[in-house]
């Protein structure tokens, strides 16, 4: 069954609200999500139900709410994503940018994709994060100072303790670790320089082997209780940063739980 996919905007007037909803496509499904850009440009990535695929649009004009129930022209992005890969699709929307990470439901691993502008295909980049295991469900992906984080579910580890996980690029295609560091503050985009199966591995030459296929790290998020991955109120990932810009990833366990890394 088609589902469509709509947005809900309200505008504060004197005393009272006016509220607008404006549907987007008729074929949307339950895997979604969207990000605003710098020029309140609305992005949203969606699984279409007619194709199976990831789909990419965006609002053709500024949308910034002072008319909710204004018409908004929307237009589809030319970047054909791959076969099987959208199902739990987070994206995070940077200036212009567009990082999207997502479910490859058929080899089960998790899916990096990357876009320089949100209205040009130009540059468009994915790569394979992680497939150790089945992996990459309930995404969360974030940007914090260029780099982008991706918090997600291992249902491989499903009843266990170990089920959470977060991945971050450390390094760029050639360059050293200080030209890396360099990269990262100017904002470059860090780690999705390889597709996967090229021949470039982590660490910057030979065969791309191992499981990750590219210059990522992941690691396991200790966990006090289980998280309940298989529960239907287990609904997503968290991830947020503290002040000091530690990732922090929430889920559900016994109870609502969070992990954040610790200083060496």
């Amino acid at each position: 069954m088609n589902k469509d996919i709509t947005l809900l905007r309200t505008q504060k007037n004197s005393n009272t609200y006016s509220t607008g909803r404006l549907q987007v496509v008729t074929t949307g499904t339950k895997y979604f999500d969207m990000g605003l850009t710098d020029d309140n440009h609305i992005v949203i990535a969606y699984v279409d139900s007619s194709t199976n695929k990831l789909v990419l649009k965006y609002s053709t004009n500024a949308v910034t709410g002072a008319n909710p129930i204004a018409n908004v022209a929307w237009s589809t992005s030319s970047v054909d994503f791959p076969a099987n890969v959208g199902n739990y699709v987070s994206i995070a929307v940077e200036g212009k940018k567009v990082h999207i990470a997502a479910f490859d439901s058929l080899d089960s691993n998790l899916v990096y994709m990357y876009l320089p502008n949100y209205n040009s295909p130009k540059g468009y980049k994915e790569i394979t994060v992680d497939q150790a295991s089945a992996v990459g469900n309930w995404t969360q992906i974030k940007v914090r100072n260029g780099v982008p984080y991706i918090a997600y579910y291992n249902a491989t580890e499903n009843g266990g303790r170990d089920g959470i996980k977060l991945a971050y690029p450390v390094a760029t295609k050639g360059k050293t670790t200080a030209e890396d560091k360099t990269a990262i503050q100017n904002k470059e985009n860090p780690g999705v320089d390889v597709k996967p199966g090229s021949t470039l591995a982590a660490n910057g030459n030979g065969s791309a082997t191992g499981y990750t296929k590219g210059a990522w790290e992941y690691m396991t998020v200790p966990a006090i209780t289980p998280p309940q991955g298989g529960d239907p109120k287990f609904q997503n990932v968290c991830l947020g940063f503290d002040s000091s810009g530690t990732p922090v990833v929430g889920y559900l366990g016994s109870n609502l739980e969070f992990g954040k890394w610790l200083g060496e």
